[in-house]
């Protein structure tokens, strides 16, 4: 998930994705834990 980058759009404007980008940007931190916290870290283990 590092760095966040964008895989695929299936209909999202430029501005919205623009607006999207620093979004996530702006939240890549509580985004990444809660991720982690969900599936567990990279190794594999559960935080």
């Amino acid at each position: 998930m590092e760095p966040v980058s964008l895989a695929s759009n299936l209909g999202f404007g430029a501005r919205e994705l623009r607006k999207l980008q620093s979004i996530v940007q702006e939240n890549q931190q509580t985004l990444l834990e809660a991720w982690y916290g969900y599936f567990g870290d990279s190794s594999g283990r559960e935080s």
